[in-house]
């Protein structure tokens, strides 16, 4: 029997501390919880319903604008090139605070790639 007793004394009654913080007991009690939070949010969702839609509407032409730039970008991309190329339109333009010399023009003239290069000044 003091085996029995042993056991008995070790064992701690349900209305402890511990054992409230034991699953079942806390399932049963976040239930409710759990639906006067949906309710909350249902309700509070019912009374600003103007805000609610006029920030999903937002949300909605932010990613619309966002996936048209993704899908657009590389025929803009082409087709600036194509107008570029058809309307021979400057590559590079080299900009110097006090002019550029000839020898600099001759640098710029014998680089790979330039085809034609044209030297001007302007005022600003």
């Amino acid at each position: 029997m003091t085996n029995l007793t042993t056991s008995i004394e070790t064992h701690e009654p349900p209305h402890t501390e511990r054992n409230a913080r034991r699953t079942p007991h806390r399932a049963r009690r976040s239930a409710p919880r759990k639906r006067m939070l949906r309710k909350d949010i249902r309700v509070t969702l019912a009374k600003s319903k103007g805000r609610f839609l006029s920030i999903v509407s937002l949300m909605a032409l932010g990613s619309f604008a966002l996936v048209g730039l993704f899908a657009t970008g590389p025929d803009m991309q082409a087709t600036g090139r194509a107008f570029y190329a058809e309307h021979n339109l400057a590559d590079v333009t080299v900009m110097s605070d006090y002019g550029l010399t000839e020898d600099d023009e001759a640098i710029i003239r014998d680089t790979a790639g330039v085809r034609q290069a044209e030297f001007g000044y302007s005022r600003t």
